[in-house]
């Protein structure tokens, strides 16, 4: 996934199993939650550098963390040293 963080972190790359319930069309664009302060880690043949923030449900598949109303890209949820912001997927 790249994720576009806005212009004062850029443009990053991660890696999640959510391909059983989205398609990649669907994803252009949505406003999601990631997790920045992380060690980078190697996924595969991917180097995350975040962490996008889901829900397991039915044992294997992942709902992404969204919210109702449309935010600014890079709106800090919580405290600012937790690291989690608002993104949207490019």
């Amino acid at each position: 996934m790249t994720i576009d963080f806005g212009s004062e972190i850029g443009i990053l790359n991660t890696s999640a199993q959510i391909t059983t319930l989205y398609l990649p069309e669907d994803l252009i664009a949505k406003q999601i939650i990631a997790v920045l302060n992380f060690p980078l880690k190697k996924i595969a043949n991917i180097m995350s550098e975040c962490l996008v923030i889901g829900i397991i449900v039915n044992a294997n598949d992942v709902i992404l963390m969204s919210q109702n109303v449309k935010l600014k890209t890079d709106q800090i949820l919580g405290k600012k040293q937790l690291g989690f912001r608002v993104f949207r997927l490019t």
